[in-house]
């Protein structure tokens, strides 16, 4: 009797462990049918998501009357085309415009609010020859005063854009004389009717 209860007991276990062995690879099934399932949504959502990226443009970028610097004007474009559902600034930082025929992400963006849009801003520092104003010629003026080993030079500043900030464009011009490179002179000078004037102080062991 003993032996039979324990054969009976053993047939049991095992039918109850093929029972659960088989209910545990339909649980594993049926994570492998959603995970994959969750897989391909999401890859349909990135896919559908995309194409609405692509369509997502800036128009036509536009350059700023006056300059930022030598060299240096920005331009500014509306982000066209923009999915209620997805972030603008977001769009906007990922997006190129076409400057001077190469395509630049801009360098800061701004959201002007639900009806304005928002904005891209490029600092572009390549072909704005009107933003390269130069010197003339260097007039020596002498020394600072007696021992203090300067020399002073002024040169005046010539073709500067109308709508331009003086001195940011004075400041950032740079020069070659006295076979020296100067990124910008040591200070500018609005002298009014005489115009826009840089001033070098060099070092002279003379003075």
């Amino acid at each position: 009797m003993e032996i039979r209860h324990q054969e009976e007991q053993r047939r049991q276990w095992e039918f109850e462990k093929a029972e659960w062995q088989e209910r545990r690879d339909e649980w594993e099934k049926e994570r492998d049918e959603w995970a994959q399932e969750r897989r391909r949504r999401m890859e349909e959502k990135k896919r559908k998501e995309a194409i609405r990226r692509a369509h997502v443009k800036f128009e036509i970028p536009s350059p700023h009357k006056s300059c930022l610097s030598y060299g240096t004007r920005e331009y500014s474009a509306q982000l066209l085309n923009v999915p209620d559902d997805l972030n603008p600034l977001e769009l906007c930082y990922e997006a190129e415009g076409s400057i001077h025929g190469v395509m630049k992400r801009p360098d800061y963006c701004e959201d002007k609010g639900k009806w304005a849009g928002v904005f891209g801003h490029w600092r572009v520092d390549f072909q704005e020859a009107a933003c390269k104003p130069s010197f003339s010629t260097f007039d020596d003026k002498g020394c600072l005063n007696d021992g203090s080993g300067i020399r002073i030079y002024h040169s005046h500043l010539e073709n500067l854009g109308e709508s331009d900030a003086w001195e940011i464009m004075c400041s950032t011009t740079p020069a070659d004389f006295l076979q020296h490179h100067f990124d910008g002179p040591t200070h500018c000078a609005n002298w009014g009717s005489h115009g826009i004037w840089g001033i070098w102080e060099v070092r002279d062991t003379s003075c």
